[in-house]
């Protein structure tokens, strides 16, 4: 039901309503700058931080434009690009053919999500080496399952809200504590070593880290779920008239609050990762692998601040990884519910989209359980769920351009440096979709 309300006018005001973008960084801090970009620090050194930035900071117009649609027209991700031109069959009805795109898609990315899984109890096991790797897979698959199966936004933020900001503090000060220490390294090495020559034979990894690093577009997608549950669409209301028109702008300008925000956080967090993977691990030759991806990530912080850090260092890994865990599965009971609607699998009633939200919330852990189970290597499993959101990002980028100009009143649309930036995404994205596929075949 929609209730229009004015938007906060001040900045303070503004943070009062912020929250989908905490729930979006849940997800972005853990894999990515934990695993990939620490990793790739580790195997390049700093040649590839200016990469780094890009990754960061290319996605943030995209997951703006994205959720302006949806919150405009008050309509979820795939119901409004179920509205994209190429009909085909679905369940007694023609949708796009996006929509079994993005369907299909989903079960290729899962795999990351069951190497996240690893990564969390692969934390615990290292801090409680008595307790057995499967026991705690299983009490983390459990409780996951509780928490999400409740179907609840309002629990995921809380959550993650704690989850993120412990561990963006002790990374901060980690970081800090390297430049205060005999292995500091001046800002004038770091950019002396930026390299333009990619290393192919790291290709994958490379791709794994621009499409997981940042708001990649799984999270830009998840965020336009979290942001009409938040209520910002409730709150505009009708944009027929002048008056609709000048409350949806405010609340837009609560919604970009959010997420350049989020950009900051996640930029705090992904660089000091990366220069800590590159002046720890990448001097001393020690590369992560699937066997023991957490131990030797632990090395950045026993180096820098000694032996006691290790403790530190793993429970800021369970952190961050368990809060992406909850994300991903509060992201995917919302994004497979409204395929399935879509699609039409289930009516598309309030009822039956909490019911089928709440199943999913409860049945989707188990099968990041089963995948990692059966496949056991959760690096391998991380780069191949980035890999398939590579092929997604030029896909979702080309239909904004589409949906922009045939969903958006003139008056709301963004304007033309909003558009450079979506090109530029656009250009950067097809490359790294190009160097997916090179890497892959």
């Amino acid at each position: 039901m929609n209730s229009a309300i004015d938007a906060p006018a001040t900045f303070a005001g503004r943070l009062r309503h912020l929250g989908p973008g905490i729930v979006v960084a849940g997800s972005v801090i853990g894999s990515g700058e934990l695993v990939l970009t620490s990793t790739l620090g580790a195997i390049v050194g700093f040649s590839l931080l200016w990469f780094l930035l890009i990754a960061c900071w290319s996605k943030t117009i995209v997951q703006s434009e994205l959720a302006r649609i949806c919150i405009l027209n008050n309509a979820t991700f795939l119901k409004v690009f179920n509205s994209m031109p190429g009909k085909v069959p679905g369940y007694g009805k023609q949708v796009s053919w996006l929509v079994w795109f993005f369907f299909l898609n989903s079960f290729v990315v899962v795999f990351a999500a069951g190497g996240i899984l690893g990564g969390a109890v692969e934390a615990v096991h290292l801090m409680f080496p008595d307790w057995s790797y499967t026991a705690i897979a299983v009490g983390l698959t459990v409780v996951t399952a509780a928490v999400l199966g409740t179907g609840s936004y309002q629990i995921l933020e809380k959550l993650l809200l704690v989850m993120v900001s412990v561990f963006t503090v002790i990374t901060v000060y980690c970081a800090i504590a390297l430049q205060m220490s005999d292995a500091a390294v001046p800002v004038t090495q770091i950019f002396a070593a930026q390299s333009f020559d990619l290393p192919i034979e790291h290709l994958a990894l490379i791709v794994a880290v621009f499409s997981f690093t940042g708001v990649n577009i799984g999270e830009s997608i998840f965020y336009s779920y979290f942001c009409i549950d938040k209520g910002y669409a409730n709150h505009i209301g009708e944009t027929e008239s002048h008056q609709g028109k000048q409350r949806a702008k405010s609340w837009l300008k609560v919604m970009h609050t959010d997420v350049w925000i989020t950009l900051i956080l996640l930029t705090l967090v992904t660089v000091p990762f990366y220069i800590l993977g590159a002046s720890v691990l990448y001097a001393s030759g020690m590369e992560p692998d699937n066997n023991n991806m957490i131990e030797v990530i632990s090395r950045i912080y026993t180096e820098v601040l000694g032996p006691w850090a290790k403790d530190l260092f793993l429970l800021g890994a369970f952190l961050v990884l368990y809060s992406t865990l909850l994300t991903w599965v509060g992201g995917d009971s919302r994004y497979i519910t409204d395929n399935l609607i879509e699609l039409g699998f289930i009516p598309d009633e309030d009822a039956a989209r909490l019911k089928s939200t709440k199943i999913i919330g409860y049945a989707w852990p188990i099968l990041f359980f089963v995948l990692l189970m059966f496949f056991e290597s959760p690096l391998t499993m991380i780069i191949l769920g980035a890999a398939a959101y590579a092929f997604s990002g030029p896909l979702v980028v080309g239909s904004i351009f589409y949906l922009r100009k045939n969903m958006l009143p003139e008056e709301l649309r963004t304007g033309s440096i909003a558009t450079i930036l979506l090109h530029v995404a656009m250009i950067v994205l097809l490359l790294i979709g190009a160097g997916t596929i090179y890497a892959l075949f």
